[in-house]
């Protein structure tokens, strides 16, 4: 029986292959997006329902009685903890799987304290890995975005590495990420996610979840590089920000034989990770190769872990004062830019857009390029520190495979895991849990990137129609509610294309809006007054 099934199953997504490849693929590969998250849900929830002990905290007895909330209901029901309760989670989602009556609040959260959230990891992996290939097989029918990332980076593949910060109620048995009341504050837990996203196909592939307090971005990243197949790491490039350079990192992955692109702090800052190399002066742009030494700390240890550096590159001064430490060689080039602050998120939430930017290059649009060519030149005529920027960039990519502006383009890609953080927490509420305890936090938050996979993965394929004045690309909240409609509903097919253009979202190039940091606009709060209560106030003053 079961050499039958995986044998339908390959010829039933080589028939759908075949169908995308003859043209009809509108329907074809939405349904195959679908099949795909099903297929996922169904072969995880029956392997954890043989081998309970890995995924249930008392595997003798939690879902062995014939209940209203089986597994398969429960992990469906957990696919809607995007709403904004939990009585209309329970009934949407009821109604949509038309099992009956619907449960209490109480049975929702008896079955969630008997599943491990390992279960909702491995869907989310088992997920992104076979939407990815699948997103890769239908290249030919993707989004220019797509498209043009393919063109500029040729058999590589772009992954963008960073983390987000996720908040939730106070517990006290999470150590790693409970933080303590401080001056008259709430106290509160604070939780990293540490990911790994394809710029090309829009997805996560990987992550890791941990506390605040005891997360190290540097040590997630050479985990989740290590979990890489030997295929993948001769076709990636991993784009990183300040906050992952390292000697270690850099010597991790050129050992690994992955190509990076990282940006790093200006020489003789602190914690600037190419001090004590000769760069040129006063350029404003340049590209070397540096083969430097490096040298263990003295009581390091070797192994890469979160406390400290073990690597430092070997001084002039330290030549004097020879040791028995291990001493090895690493090759790198350095290269700095001199870049407008909007194209890395100095300044501006975003690039004017990533469509746009390929429009104007396939077909010169000739507004738009009259629009960006004159701020730019404006931009060159006064080159002060408000409108551009020194970027050094470290990598360890050959001269002769990608050259020094390519480099800085490509390095342009990494902001849209920073729009991806955004989505998944404006539209699909990444900030909000029903949860408090950390283990049903994890629940919810892989759950929710599963969905978000889906999202995207199911919109790669989906491109606006072409407007007058302004070119418009998609809202991701109305692709949302498309696609969800498209999960959960069998006859949505129809009405994909009208519920995906609904509020489409108009690009202006040229308009930059001024990065706010902090908390300046946020006013002082005084006493809320209630529309009834002011004539009141008014009478007792």
């Amino acid at each position: 029986m079961a050499k039958s099934r995986k044998s339908g199953r390959h010829s039933r997504q080589m028939k759908i292959l075949k169908l995308v490849q003859k043209g009809k693929c509108v329907k074809s590969i939405r349904k195959q997006g679908k099949r795909i998250f099903q297929d996922v849900v169904n072969k995880v929830v029956a392997d954890a329902l043989e081998h309970p002990d890995k995924y249930f905290s008392n595997p003798e007895k939690d879902f062995t009685r014939d209940r209203k909330m089986t597994l398969p209901v429960f992990v469906r029901l957990m696919f809607h903890c995007y709403k904004e309760s939990i009585n209309k989670m329970i009934s949407d989602s009821f109604e949509k799987l038309s099992v009956g009556t619907d449960p209490t609040r109480q049975a929702f959260y008896n079955a969630r304290r008997k599943v491990s959230y390992l279960l909702f990891e491995r869907i989310f992996r088992e997920f992104a890995k076979r939407m990815e290939k699948f997103i890769y097989d239908c290249e030919k029918y993707s989004t220019p975005l797509f498209h043009q990332s393919r063109k500029s980076t040729g058999r590589f593949k772009i992954f963008a590495v960073d983390g987000s910060d996720f908040k939730g109620r106070a517990d006290p048995s999470a150590v790693d990420a409970y933080h303590m009341r401080k001056n008259g504050s709430r106290e509160y837990n604070l939780y990293h996610f540490n990911a790994m996203y394809n710029v090309m196909s829009g997805i996560f592939v990987d992550g890791m979840v941990k506390g605040k307090l005891k997360d190290s971005e540097r040590y997630a990243l050479l985990k989740m590089v290590e979990k890489m197949p030997e295929s993948l790491r001769k076709e990636a490039i991993i784009l990183a920000d300040r906050g992952y350079p390292s000697l270690e990192v850099f010597r991790q992955l050129i050992l690994s034989g992955v190509y990076f692109i990282m940006r790093t702090v200006k020489p003789d800052s602190n914690g600037a990770t190419i001090n004590n190399v000769n760069l040129p002066e006063n350029q404003d742009s340049f590209d070397v190769t540096r083969t430097v030494t490096i040298r263990k700390h003295k009581g390091e240890a070797s192994q890469v872990c979160p406390d400290g550096y073990p690597w430092r590159i070997l001084a002039n001064r330290d030549c004097a004062n020879p040791c028995n430490y291990a001493q090895e060689d690493m090759t790198f080039r350095i290269v700095k830019v001199l870049v407008e602050k909007t194209a890395f998120g100095e300044s501006a939430s975003d690039r004017a857009s990533d469509q746009q930017f390929i429009e104007q290059q396939e077909q010169g649009d000739d507004e738009n390029v009259k629009q960006t060519n004159k701020g730019k030149k404006k931009a060159q005529q006064s080159k002060d520190e408000d409108s551009y920027v020194e970027v050094y960039l470290v990598t360890n990519i050959p001269d002769d495979v990608l050259p020094e502006q390519e480099i800085a383009d490509l390095y342009t890609m990494r902001w849209r895991i920073e729009t991806a953080f955004g989505q998944l927490k404006q539209h699909l509420n990444g900030e909000k849990f029903f949860a408090v305890k950390h283990e049903r936090i994890y629940q919810e938050l892989w759950a929710k990137l599963t969905l978000f996979n889906y999202i995207k993965g199911t919109g790669s394929f989906f491109e606006m129609e072409k407007a007058r004045i302004y070119q418009q690309k998609v809202n991701f909240l109305s692709l949302k509610d498309a696609c969800l409609n498209l999960l959960w509903k069998g006859d949505a097919y129809k009405k994909f294309e009208y519920d995906a253009c609904r509020d489409p979202v108009k690009i202006r190039p040229g308009r930059h809006e001024e990065r706010k940091m902090g908390n300046n606009n946020s006013k002082p709060k005084g006493p809320k007054v209630v529309p009834n209560q002011e004539k009141t106030l008014e009478k007792a003053a």
